[in-house]
């Protein structure tokens, strides 16, 4: 009996249907169209089915047909959720592209159901007053049915407050409001700001630092880690974003007594590495159990909101 692979030939059905669920992978994992030209995704494919191979399509056939008939199959399945449910609510959000186009995204939430992304509209050169913004907005609703809506959810912008009135005028059944998660970020960041919240993590980031940038102490600090099963390794903070401030505490946390270890074990070549000043105050920090009774107080704090919003 051949070991090779049998060539069982496609009917155009089926390779359509290949072809359009090869496209919807590399859509939906984001990964270079460029895949399909390399021989091992090639290979993949022809251990299942030699034909298959020529059924790959090419990069030309992602962006253009491929894609357009992705974005149609969305379409419908978007549309069947809209006309099958009500009581949903708008949701907006403006951010800058990397070539500085103002972009306002637009979701859609259904009751017990994932957030719906709708659509996004470029809105450079238009100035964002209240009117603008309640303009693009009831034109949404309007060509959803704006009895379906609810609710329309965007950021606390004064500009959006303003907008809030003209929109609940024109549509006295919806209620608009400001983003709680949007809300609650900004409280949290202003809490982080506060003089001794923030200096602690400006002392967590100061050991973390020390560790990650001196060879010889990261090697010592990996040693002990795995030698006391400490699976978590330090994480820095991303000062943009407030979250990873707790990820990078709870790292430093997990890793506390790998970091006591360390200085006990090699405290006086600690001492000499440069600058010294620096090293010295690393090794006490370390050595205070109040900085870690802080550390510890102010994860707790953070903990709750980060998984809430941060993390998903």
């Amino acid at each position: 009996e051949s070991s090779s692979t049998q060539s069982l030939q496609l009917d155009n059905n089926v390779a359509d249907g290949f072809k359009q669920a090869v496209a919807n992978f590399i859509f939906k994992s984001g990964v270079s169209f460029r895949i399909v030209e390399l021989d091992c995704f090639k290979d993949m494919f022809s251990v299942i089915n030699p034909s298959l191979v020529n059924a790959i399509p090419n990069r030309k056939q992602l962006s253009i047909q491929l894609l357009d008939k992705e974005y149609d199959i969305i379409q419908e399945k978007l549309q069947l959720i809209l006309a099958n449910n009500k009581n949903l609510s708008l949701i907006s959000d403006g951010w800058t592209n990397i070539s500085g186009d103002h972009i306002v995204n637009y979701c859609i939430k259904c009751p017990q159901m994932p957030t719906l992304f709708y659509k996004s509209i470029n809105t450079s050169g238009t100035s964002q007053t209240s009117e603008e913004i309640a303009r693009q907005i009831s034109t949404i609703l309007e060509t959803l049915g704006s009895e379906k809506f609810v609710s329309v959810v965007t950021d606390n912008a004064s500009n959006m407050r303003a907008a809030w009135n003209l929109i609940e005028r024109s549509y006295p059944h919806i209620s608009c409001n400001g983003c709680s998660a949007h809300m609650i970020n900004l409280l949290i960041k202003d809490i982080l700001e506060l003089e001794p919240n923030n200096n602690i993590i400006k002392e967590c980031q100061k050991i973390i630092k020390y560790v990650n940038n001196h060879d010889f102490v990261n090697a010592k600090y990996e040693e002990i880690r795995k030698e006391l099963n400490v699976t978590q390794k330090l994480s820095k903070s991303v000062n943009t974003r407030w979250f990873s401030h707790y990820n990078s505490i709870k790292s430093l946390i997990d890793s506390k007594y790998v970091l006591i270890k360390l200085v006990d074990t090699y405290k006086n070549e600690l001492k000499e590495i440069n600058p010294k000043d620096n090293s010295k105050e690393v090794i006490k920090l370390i050595e205070r159990n109040v900085f870690w009774e802080k550390a510890t107080k102010l994860a707790s704090v953070i903990e709750y909101p980060t998984n809430i919003i941060g993390n998903n």
